[in-house]
């Protein structure tokens, strides 16, 4: 198994220490000159140095450089030769919710268990908290990231720079189109068209699609795959019934706006039977919107969603696409450890089936 970059360095420098070749006092080459001398980017060489100072081998005094430290003979008696540290592992996330994220996140830590240490951080959909996070990974010496990104149709700079660098980067449910990264995610385009032959199998043709606001690459590869399934089917939607800039949001006024506008929506187009929310909270406003203007999911109105929460009876009320959360979760953490082993290895795109878990809220329309 190959090791790390910053590995390599971290054990070429120790062994110098314990030579001699470095006595205590003596300066070190910079970051610079390691990066030049190893043929590594200066995150690299920084990475090694830190390692060593967190230590106590070595010394770094701002402005003057880095040196070995005066009790580095102690050091030697305690420590074990070739003995190197865990790899550190950044995961930062937007919402851990009972619908999406836990099995997510529990199956990225159980993959890093005894391989690298994980620092955990949540943004909450919020992209200067995603900003504020990438900044203290970085600081904290982390070799590697995994990032689900914040819903925004921009990625933020700070990541894109870092793809750029080609540090050791995955993300989840993003894929930049023309720029060379890693990424880990659902086959959403299969995952569209199953729903959307579901629906149709069950004889709605009144389908209203209901969405966020906010357009980025996964709710784009959706829209796609709902245009592809149309043009290789045959089958017309109309865009009329569709429903948009329905942004997510934990704010109770701007839920009860939502289903306001949800009402309006089926009242305005009663010929409306099936639901196809592209976000399970889309599908938790629509159906209390259908209550209040006295229509009953699962008997009159159909709903389908991606995601939902799991439950003591194991059973969801929405029938949903189910996105294999596990797999994702642990695919994205064996491809970051592999991406810190060889920083330089080929750009891959991991994608994941999702299944339909049938629930109560769809009805068969009759003929």
């Amino acid at each position: 198994m190959n090791e790390p970059l910053y590995q390599k360095i971290y054990l070429s420098l120790k062994n110098d220490i314990i030579s001699g070749k470095y006595q205590p006092g003596a300066q070190l080459p910079t970051e610079n000159k390691l990066a030049e001398q190893f043929q590594v980017s200066k995150i690299t060489s920084k990475k090694a140095l830190n390692i060593l100072t967190e230590e106590g081998y070595l010394i770094r005094q701002k402005g003057r450089g880095t040196f070995v430290s005066e009790n580095v003979h102690t050091l030697l008696l305690t420590d074990k030769p070739g003995e190197t540290p865990l790899p550190k592992i950044g995961l930062i996330f937007t919402n851990i919710n009972s619908d999406f994220g836990v099995p997510m996140v529990t199956a990225v830590a159980d993959a890093c268990l005894g391989k690298a240490n994980l620092l955990f951080s949540l943004t909450h959909d919020e992209e200067q908290a995603e900003e504020t996070a990438i900044r203290q990974m970085i600081s904290a010496g982390v070799d590697g990231l995994i990032v689900f990104p914040c819903t925004s149709k921009f990625l933020n700079h700070r990541l894109l720079q870092l793809v750029i660098d080609h540090y050791p980067l995955v993300f989840i449910d993003q894929n930049i189109p023309s720029i060379e990264q890693n990424s880990v995610g659902s086959n959403n385009t299969d995952a569209v068209k199953m729903g959307l032959n579901y629906i149709l199998s069950h004889g709605h043709k009144n389908i209203c699609l209901m969405m966020p606001g906010t357009y980025n690459n996964v709710l784009q590869e959706r829209l796609n795959a709902v245009i592809s399934f149309s043009a290789e089917t045959g089958v017309h939607f109309d865009q009329d019934l569709w429903l948009s800039d329905l942004n997510l949001s934990s704010d109770r006024m701007q839920e009860e706006s939502h289903i306001r506008i949800i009402e309006q929506h089926l009242l305005t187009h009663p010929e409306i039977t099936a639901i196809f929310a592209f976000h399970y909270p889309i599908a938790v406003s629509a159906k209390k919107a259908a209550e209040n203007i006295g229509r009953k999911v699962g008997r009159d109105l159909s709903i389908l969603c991606f995601d939902g929460p799991d439950t003591l009876e194991g059973n969801c009320f929405f029938t949903h696409i189910r996105q294999d959360e596990k797999a994702i979760g642990r695919a994205a953490a064996e491809l970051l450890l592999e991406l810190i082993r060889q920083p330089q290895a080929t750009a891959r795109h991991l994608r994941f089936d999702a299944k339909l878990v049938e629930g109560s809220s769809f009805f068969t329309l009759p003929k």
